[in-house]
């Protein structure tokens, strides 16, 4: 089924929990097609903020149980800065229309023009 279509959304238990909706597990879906679609500009903004929440959450454990120590990690502690406008960003009430231009703007507005801030 994964070769006809062109991707697919994985959905997430521990973030509709969270209160995130729609509760797009992003690690787990996939396009095919994002190459062919999304600038290569566009495609860094879509990386550097998956990269931030990876980081985020490959480090939650010592973050909750407080073992973490900011400055220790350059790219955690950017990525805990900048998590609560990711959070906000992925959080969509069901009845709100965003534009694709306007979604990009948003996301270049917390991760930055070039992928850094």
């Amino acid at each position: 089924m994964r070769a006809i279509v062109d991707g697919h959304i994985a959905l997430d238990r521990d973030l509709a929990s969270r209160g995130r909706y729609p509760a797009i597990d992003l690690f787990n879906s996939v396009s095919r097609l994002f190459t062919e679609l999304a600038s290569r500009e566009e495609q860094a903004l879509v990386r550097r903020a998956l990269k931030l929440l990876s980081v985020h959450a490959a480090s939650r454990e010592l973050i909750e149980v407080g073992a973490y120590r900011a400055g220790s990690n350059p790219e955690l502690d950017m990525a805990l800065k900048l998590l609560p406008a990711l959070e906000e960003f992925l959080t969509q009430d069901a009845h709100a229309r965003t534009s694709r231009a306007e979604a990009l703007q948003q996301l270049r507005a917390i991760v930055g023009a070039k992928g850094s801030r």
